[in-house]
């Protein structure tokens, strides 16, 4: 897999080039102040010899795209900006759009690594307990006579045959914790794991690639394109042959054909039907621009609610199944203890 610059990253140089060209620098010299400022040095690097392309005449597309730093995403919106003169507009949109992405990407790291760093340590205690506690209360017991019986006795088959199958148990928590480090490392890797198809998804997948369609869209309408021209651009963030970009290629087709922007995105169901008609009277007011951005915050706003929602779901389940789980174990091997102090007693 390609690995490009982070979003973060992405974000941060869009805007400040758009700054710098804002204030009279050419690309050459925007990319050369842009790296003078640069804290990484395999970054300045990168920067100093796009800056040296851009000075020998390449366009700044061609210097993106070159460098390999940039999604293909990034260079083309910068060719469409160069070629309408929209440049500047086209920085700050993609500013804007990357700058989602990585809130969104964060959001769904901490969505996913929490609750499973959490679930791999209660299992871990839960193992522990059975292979470990379970067989020395049982020695107890036995020195004094007693036998584990019921629910305890099947507790401890169960102890022994996860303790025969340790080695495997092992081997499995290593690769849960790579994968948890990879995870949380990589944005690739996230992005690879995390590459739902939203026509099949449903619920949280579906909300987030809608939020991400509209990002993309609102980014398209900012930068002057045409409707064809915002649809296509949003379809070149997903797989081709997926359901996703196929869906954009009949909403393309649909409004090269002459069909309303916002009546082609209600047919094809890219965009939810309240957000179609938000964006039809923008249009009809002359307000596309602020319709698609407002557009965009809502459908990034009930991504990041199902997102809240879906993990506030799972940790207390997690909690009280662990919890039940542990205080069975304990209750199994305590019982007959207080059977002995009263036969004592």
């Amino acid at each position: 897999m390609k690995t490009y610059l982070s979003y973060r990253d992405i974000s941060n140089i869009c805007l400040e080039l758009a700054l710098f060209i804002h204030a009279g620098a050419e690309g050459g010299s925007a990319l050369s102040l842009l790296a003078e400022e640069c804290d990484s040095a395999k970054l300045k690097a990168s920067l100093i010899d796009m800056s040296k392309s851009a000075d020998d005449g390449k366009k700044l597309h061609e210097v993106f795209s070159y460098s390999g730093l940039f999604p293909f995403d990034v260079c083309q919106m910068l060719k469409v900006g160069e070629e309408t003169g929209n440049l500047e507009s086209t920085l700050r949109a993609l500013s804007e759009y990357y700058d989602r992405r990585d809130t969104r990407d964060k959001n769904l790291r901490s969505a996913i690594l929490y609750p499973s760093i959490l679930m791999l340590v209660m299992a871990t205690v839960i193992v522990l307990l059975l292979t470990e506690v379970l067989p020395i209360f049982n020695d107890v017991y036995a020195s004094l006579g007693v036998t584990l019986s019921g629910g305890a006795s099947f507790l401890l088959k169960l102890g022994e045959s996860l303790s025969l199958a340790m080695p495997l148990l092992i081997a499995f928590v290593c690769l849960a914790v790579v994968f948890l480090i990879a995870f949380s490392a990589s944005q690739d890797f996230r992005s690879a794991i995390l590459g739902l198809d939203a026509p099949k998804a449903k619920g949280l997948g579906k909300k987030i690639y809608a939020a991400r369609f509209a990002s993309a869209m609102s980014m398209a309408v900012k930068s002057g394109l045409s409707p064809s021209q915002c649809i296509d651009t949003a379809a070149a963030l997903f797989p081709d042959g997926s359901p996703l970009a196929k869906m954009c290629a009949e909403c393309s087709r649909l409004t090269s054909g002459g069909e309303g922007l916002a009546d082609a995105l209600r047919k094809t169901e890219l965009l939810p039907a309240a957000e179609c008609s938000l964006l039809a009277l923008g249009i009809k007011g002359g307000n596309t621009e602020l319709s698609a951005e407002e557009i965009a915050r809502r459908l990034d706003r009930d991504a990041d609610e199902a997102i809240d929602k879906k993990v506030s779901a799972v940790e207390p389940i997690m909690v009280i199944i662990s919890c039940l789980l542990v205080g069975i174990i304990l209750l199994s091997v305590m019982l007959p203890l207080v059977s002995i102090m009263s036969a004592i007693g």
